[in-house]
């Protein structure tokens, strides 16, 4: 969903390479045996990752460097135990709870649409984006982030995008988390899946569903405050 574009590995290189205070950059949690935690498709899909690009992960990560763990907004499908998702979830909403939140997202990603993942905050608004290829409007994008009050929680969702996006936000001063697939993945712990099932009107790049039916709820549309194309 998002085609190659040299600007973005370059920026996506900052990010990660980037020490800064109060900012922590979470990459996969496959190091030190953790592999074999992951469900059998992802323990395959992530052996092959480490063995075709360890080499590359050496030369960007820094032993100095505490990082966060990336699978925190994958905390049911991706992992073999699955008793602490409940309460990961309700770690993970506690984080907006009762604040003004603003969602920078795909236009047919629809996060939270369909379930309570964002009921329990003061206000939510949205930016949509481009479904695929975003990182092609990241300057449209970033000013209209740049409208938003300080005070707001930005929470944002855009696949790789998502990373530059939150990082210039981070540096204006904005509080702002890149949420990825948590909807997604919440979605899939409501339905209690084994594996990733389509979700009505909802995009989903994993499974190819691509093209979901348009969504018309008031409640969603009400709150969308920049359409990006």
């Amino acid at each position: 969903f998002q085609e190659r574009n040299i600007d973005l590995v370059k920026k996506l290189k900052i990010v990660l390479t980037s020490n800064h205070k109060n900012l922590l950059i979470c990459v996969l949690n496959i190091w030190n045996n953790k592999i074999i935690n992951l469900e059998k498709s992802v323990y395959w899909f992530e052996l092959h990752h480490i063995l075709k690009h360890s080499h590359t992960w050496k030369k960007l990560l820094s032993k100095n460097q505490l990082y966060g763990d990336a699978f925190i907004t994958r905390p049911y499908i991706t992992i073999q135990d699955k008793t602490r998702s409940e309460a990961i979830f309700a770690k993970l909403k506690s984080i907006w709870k009762d604040k003004n939140v603003v969602l920078i997202e795909g236009e047919k990603s629809r996060n939270g649409v369909g379930n309570d993942l964002f009921d329990n905050v003061k206000s939510l608004q949205r930016i949509l984006c481009p479904a695929e290829n975003a990182y092609s409007k990241f300057d449209t994008i970033l000013r209209s982030a740049f409208m938003v009050d300080k005070k707001t929680l930005i929470l944002v969702s855009l696949g790789p995008t998502a990373k530059p996006i939150a990082y210039e936000l981070f540096l204006a001063g904005y509080r702002v988390i890149d949420i990825g697939h948590i909807d997604m993945e919440y979605e899939m712990f409501l339905k209690q899946a084994k594996n990733f099932v389509e979700v009505k009107y909802k995009y989903f790049n994993e499974i190819n569903a691509r093209n979901p039916d348009n969504c018309t709820d008031e409640e969603y549309q009400k709150v969308i405050i920049a359409v990006i194309t």
